[in-house]
């Protein structure tokens, strides 16, 4: 399953998220979010609109630099504007 499965989230790991992304910190569930994946586990979080929840799964790669993140979603409207920042943000999209 690959190197992010056996990965702790560390203060480190943190700190290289938040720097990423330009935010202060990560919320609760974005944490727990990271946590879940970087322990092997499937994650589903249904949180309201804005709440951060993309931040877990684009946070992958940050974290573990082979990580390969497939998202799917049902808006090409959301998919557009998601792809467009993480690009300005130098992923490879």
């Amino acid at each position: 399953r690959g190197d992010v499965y056996k990965m702790e989230l560390t203060d480190e790991k943190r700190k290289q998220i938040e720097d990423r992304f330009s935010i202060e910190c990560l919320r609760g569930n974005q944490v727990n979010g990271i946590k879940a994946v970087c322990n092997g586990k499937d994650v589903f979080v249904g949180l309201k609109t804005g709440s951060g929840k993309s931040m877990i799964y684009e946070s992958i790669p940050v974290i573990c630099h082979d990580a390969c993140v497939i998202v799917v979603t049902a808006l090409v409207s959301i998919m557009k504007e998601q792809t467009e920042r993480l690009c300005k943000l130098g992923f490879t999209c």
